[in-house]
């Protein structure tokens, strides 16, 4: 039975979970089935923990470990693990969430042989009329980050967890992050952005 084409995403938080079982698929058997903003149709990607995986980590937690679910040497990765190494639960200033970031990048080395931060700081955006410095990038991580609707949950690996990315106003509109651990039920997921008019889903 040949797969249906699904529309550009809605706000629906179940948008993701329609397509579970094609981005459970390799990357080479996924059928395009999601319509894009850009006027295109392409196969969806996977965001979520396998079965194994999950429980691994889910393991992990059971001892007392925070895991990082995001892949080594990526930006997702490092500024989660930055808020792990600083402390889970509990809010830090966007200058020591950067600091500690920037130590977990310069310890990666790149396919290019440059080390993680450098790669950061120098990657080429892909808007020109929207680039950001290594600041907003960092910024803009943290929101996407907390995206948990339509067919790019950026966040689905950390709500498996019962976790969630915040974003708090600090003094004079700074930021401030926290990674937010121990929600029990994967409903209750719901990412703090004062930021934001409303709470983000």
């Amino acid at each position: 039975m040949k797969t249906p084409v699904i529309q550009k995403s809605s706000r629906s938080t179940l948008d993701y979970l329609k397509i579970l079982d094609e981005a459970e698929k390799p990357i080479s058997q996924r059928q395009k089935i999601i319509h894009t903003n850009r006027g295109t149709i392409r196969p969806p990607r996977k965001y979520h923990l396998d079965a194994q995986k999950l429980q691994k980590l889910k393991d992990e937690i059971a001892q007392g470990i925070i895991p990082n679910p995001f892949r080594k040497g990526g930006v997702y990765h490092a500024f989660t693990q930055a808020l792990i190494n600083l402390g889970a639960n509990k809010q830090h200033s966007f200058l020591n969430v950067r600091k500690e970031m920037q130590a977990i990048l310069l310890s990666f080395v790149t396919k290019d042989n440059v080390d993680g931060w450098t790669a950061f700081k120098n990657k080429s955006p892909r808007n020109s009329l929207c680039a950001k410095d290594v600041n907003g990038r960092i910024i803009q991580n943290a929101f996407v980050l907390q995206r948990l609707s339509g067919f790019d949950p950026y966040g689905e690996k950390l709500r498996q967890l019962g976790c969630c990315i915040d974003i708090f106003k600090g003094p004079q509109d700074t930021y401030v992050f926290q990674l937010r651990t121990g929600i029990f039920k994967y409903e209750n997921v719901k990412p703090i952005n004062e930021f934001r008019k409303a709470t983000i889903i």
